[in-house]
């Protein structure tokens, strides 16, 4: 399956983030637990069932598949939390867990490893690349720049950008009217179904799986043209070029 080739020739790229660029559970277990711990007023065991209750399944230390925590956007988080208790509004709630998450994972980020040398040589190959993430922009932004990877990338958006949050088509119509491409020519990469969803109902070119996050080979597998087991296999599918 990772032979297919792309439809057209491939001048856009636009990834996912958690799970595909970088080690998702490494990332995001300790910015989930402190942002957890300030909704829950400092009560560590209100805490944590918050994370149970979205997805946090404390036996492999590991989030459920499809759960809020896996894939949610910042405000779908909290708004399942503030129904277990916290004590402050929604509004105050999303951009101060925006920010705790942000300047969690600025330290905790672990790129997989290869990514710098990825995306230089796709650079090299005049794509367009861009990131689009149900996390919040400002995150996004952190973690490229951790990864010294910011030049790379003229393209970020998060939930919080104006262009919805995923599956919808706006990240990627915003991504092609950006710098005028044709969804035929952009490659969408995640490891989640919605990542893959989004790229398939904006017909993109080519619709690409990774197993190194949270999805499955039988979730992706409806939605994807090729599959491979992370950004290490990147290097086995026809771009077209």
């Amino acid at each position: 399956m990772p032979n297919v080739k792309a439809r057209e020739a491939v001048r856009g790229i636009l990834f996912d983030k958690d799970g595909t660029l970088l080690d998702f559970i490494p990332t995001w277990l300790p910015a989930y637990r402190a942002g957890a711990l300030h909704a829950a007023g400092g009560d560590e065991s209100k805490a944590q069932k918050m994370l149970q209750a979205t997805g946090f399944n404390e036996g492999t230390n590991d989030f459920v598949h499809g759960s809020l925590l896996a894939s949610g956007t910042t405000d779908e988080i909290a708004k399942a939390w503030l129904e277990l208790g916290p004590e402050q509004s929604l509004k105050e709630l999303i951009p101060e867990l925006d920010q705790i998450f942000a300047d969690v994972t600025a330290h905790s980020s672990k790129p997989f490893p290869g990514l710098m040398d990825l995306i230089m040589e796709l650079d090299s190959q005049d794509i367009v690349l861009g990131v689009a993430t149900n996390d919040s922009e400002i995150s996004a932004r952190a973690f490229l720049k951790f990864a010294k990877i910011e030049a790379y990338f003229p393209f970020v958006v998060g939930y919080d950008s104006g262009h919805g949050s995923k599956p919808a088509t706006g990240m990627i119509d915003a991504f092609c009217t950006a710098h005028d491409l044709p969804a035929a020519a952009v490659m969408v990469v995640g490891d989640n179904h919605c990542d893959l969803e989004m790229g398939q109902d904006a017909n993109a070119g080519y619709v690409v799986g990774v197993l190194s996050g949270n999805g499955t080979h039988g979730e992706l597998e409806p939605f994807a043209d090729a599959i491979i087991d992370g950004i290490g296999s990147f290097y086995e599918l026809e771009l077209g070029h």
